[in-house]
């Protein structure tokens, strides 16, 4: 079954759960659904054009040939050795080149205000690369850190290698300050017969994720208006501040449910847009929040998030335990 929607909530102290929403108390919330890249965490969204070769010929769909690098505009789905595709129809090949080389430049000025200036952010990167059983040929990748002109200001890059099967690869790249472009590379060498045996499919390049909670954090006042509903208590006034002297974690406005024994807020986020990605159910969900009280009163406060189906039944449900007196962080 396809999770189909994810449910996460606001809530303080005890009360009786309802059957298909559960309970927080957070002062900022971060919700992702994040990629398998083993390095880190990765988005949701490929920023490459046409990852798998997939719209033909490449070279009219996101993708360069460098001059002298190879004829890339031949649509290849299987070879004499045994390899086929890692996925779909087709795969990146080279043609009868002695060299190859095919890239893609990705424009990173809507991220500047994330990335900052400090370059402590990075791109990761996946793919899987192959060659013709016994044949030699190599195959490697680079990832490269741009400024605004185009100049190399970093790069990573994997070992030539000529894998008979398909063979993942992950590279990590650190964003120095000034990087405006990332550009990747695929790069073949024919070392026997007349075809370039380097192939590649299923590439990728990733930044972290977005949050795809609404209102994260309360600044949207009231809550119960922008992103959020309520389902008991009393989410509709602002509150930046208390006389427990915790204040806020960030901005001006935290989560709290009013004037209530028991109070609970929930948002959920639609993953329909995603279902081709969550495919068999091997990707992940992460969730991290800060959770606060007012001093020596004991109140109690809970994370919960649950999996959700088509039809809102329950496929899951991840609770974080209760606190008090104090602000913690998950």
């Amino acid at each position: 079954m396809i999770e189909e929607g994810v449910s996460v909530a606001v809530g303080t102290e005890s009360r009786s759960p309802r059957p298909a929403w559960p309970a927080v108390c957070a002062l900022a919330l971060v919700l992702a659904a994040l990629g398998t890249v083993r390095a880190s965490a990765t988005s949701l969204v490929n920023l490459l054009v046409n990852p798998g070769a997939e719209q033909q010929p490449v070279t009219s769909h996101g993708w360069t040939a460098f001059p002298g690098g190879g004829d890339w505009t031949i649509p290849r789905g299987d070879d004499d050795g045994g390899i086929g595709t890692h996925s779909g129809d087709n795969f990146f090949w080279p043609g009868q080149s002695l060299n190859g080389y095919l890239y893609q430049i990705v424009d990173l000025t809507g991220y500047q205000a994330w990335m900052g200036d400090a370059g402590a952010h990075s791109a990761y990167f996946v793919c899987y690369i192959g060659s013709w059983s016994g044949d030699g040929d190599v195959a490697w990748v680079a990832v490269e850190a741009l400024d605004e002109n185009g100049g190399l200001i970093d790069y990573v890059s994997s070992t030539p290698s000529s894998p008979d099967v398909w063979t993942r690869v992950e590279l990590k790249l650190q964003l120095p300050a000034g990087t405006t472009q990332i550009r990747v590379g695929l790069y073949a060498d024919r070392l026997a017969g007349l075809d370039n045996n380097g192939y590649f499919d299923d590439v990728g390049l990733y930044l972290p994720p977005p949050n795809l909670l609404v209102n994260p954090g309360a600044e949207l006042q009231p809550v119960t208006n922008n992103g959020w509903t309520q389902a008991s208590g009393n989410w509709t006034i602002a509150r930046g501040d208390d006389d427990g002297g915790i204040g806020t974690h960030s901005g001006d406005n935290f989560f709290w449910g009013g004037q209530s024994a028991a109070a609970e807020l929930y948002q959920d986020v639609d993953l329909s847009r995603y279902r081709g990605w969550l495919g068999d159910g091997t990707q992940r969900v992460f969730f991290a929040g800060y959770y606060g009280s007012w001093s020596g009163d004991n109140d109690q406060a809970q994370f919960e998030i649950q999996l959700l189906d088509d039809s809102g039944g329950v496929v899951d449900t991840e609770t974080v335990g209760r606190m008090f007196g104090q602000i913690g962080v998950i």
